[in-house]
């Protein structure tokens, strides 16, 4: 485990994540486990590393941070590269390739990275510092991009006049003294933007989606943390981009003067003032999911069933 860097509040631009995840202060994604299921969950939890989390990064390197994304990956030798990397390869995975090509095959089947000739490619590609990605994850990610300039709202935030990306804010709440950080994707003209990926971005679901995973109260979050630190902040858009064809991008905006973004606060605040309550009481004050009252001051919380 890496050692844990205090760090002033301010806004840092341009921070590596490696950076970003080592400083000490309260992130959303850690947070919200005390509003989904409870303090003791915030304080134990470890988050899984998944293949829907690996691509999410991915995408967001490609789209905010593109000439970084080229250094450190590559994408898999397509039919006019392939015979380059022959000499790397067994007679027999040649002669497969090759009868492949002969009868105008994709190329797909070796991008199994349980198989040998995967295997031996990939190998190649680390040595130089690059991570192999498949022809269909790139394909993904260069339509993504298309698709957020060819949106005018998404274009004009991200790539029109001067935005800031993937932005290190680092604040501490005025009602706790909980220092707090977060990593904005998109910062641009007052408006906070974070790109999420989705199976299905139509409005009549993702909305739902949207609540679930807490959105909002990141926005909200994210928001406040923007203006503790002297930034205009308007609200915050949700980029919400497909990861099937055709990637589709459909913008979600969320105004600061709402029921929503009030909600958004509210929650937020709780949790951190549970976090500040642990911060000076120690684990006497740690609950499960359910908090103790006048009847069960000796935090024995037990459930009675009744229906």
């Amino acid at each position: 485990m890496s050692k844990k860097i205090k760090m002033k509040d301010g806004v840092y631009p341009n921070q590596e994540f490696e950076v970003y995840v080592d400083i000490d202060a309260v992130n959303f994604s850690s947070m919200k486990h005390i509003h989904t299921h409870s303090l003791f969950h915030y304080l134990n939890w470890k988050d899984k590393e998944t293949k829907a989390l690996d691509i999410g990064r991915q995408v967001h390197e490609f789209v905010f941070e593109h000439e970084k994304f080229l250094k450190g990956h590559a994408p898999f030798p397509g039919q006019n590269e392939i015979e380059k990397y022959f000499h790397l390869l067994r007679e027999q995975d040649v002669e497969k390739i090759n009868d492949a090509l002969k009868n105008k095959k994709n190329l797909y089947f070796m991008e199994d990275g349980r198989g040998a000739i995967a295997k031996r490619i990939k190998k190649h590609f680390e040595k130089n510092g690059q991570e192999i990605v498949s022809t269909l994850d790139w394909y993904m990610f260069e339509s993504i991009v298309r698709s957020l300039k060819e949106n005018p709202i998404t274009n004009k935030l991200i790539y029109d006049g001067n935005p800031q990306r993937e932005m290190t804010v680092v604040w501490t709440d005025k009602d706790t003294g909980v220092q707090c950080k977060g990593r904005v994707d998109n910062y641009n003209n007052g408006w906070e933007l974070d790109l999420k990926t989705s199976k299905d971005a139509r409005p009549e679901k993702y909305k739902w989606d949207m609540k679930n995973y807490m959105y909002h109260v990141q926005r909200a979050f994210y928001g406040d943390g923007l203006r503790e630190n002297g930034l205009e902040h308007k609200g915050g858009i949700i980029a919400a981009v497909e990861k099937t064809y055709p990637y589709y991008v459909q913008p979600y905006q969320f105004h600061r003067n709402s029921n929503v973004w009030n909600e958004a606060e509210m929650i937020y605040k709780k949790c951190l003032e549970k976090i500040a309550d642990f911060n000076e009481n120690g684990s006497s004050v740690v609950t499960g999911y359910v908090d103790p009252d006048e009847t069960n001051k000796n935090r024995e919380h037990i459930v009675v069933v009744n229906w």
